[in-house]
């Protein structure tokens, strides 16, 4: 992986000055709230095979037996 410094393509100044939309904030405070990684579905699927532990919520109710 690459240091944020190289990825972000302005002066860092500029960067951590810049606009950040709301929904992004809200974002960013609910999974902080529920404790659950902030990612892509692939990238949370990768912590999870790496850490031998579910991240994502299951889905709600009882499980259907057969």
């Amino acid at each position: 992986t690459r240091p944020l410094l190289e990825i972000v393509n302005t002066p860092w100044g500029d960067f951590l000055s810049s606009d950040i939309k709301e929904s992004e904030i809200e974002l960013f405070r609910k999974h902080e709230r529920n404790g659950r990684p902030l990612g892509k579905t692939t990238f949370v699927k990768q912590l999870e095979t790496l850490l031998d532990r579910r991240l994502r919520p299951k889905k709600p109710g009882r499980t259907k037996n057969a």
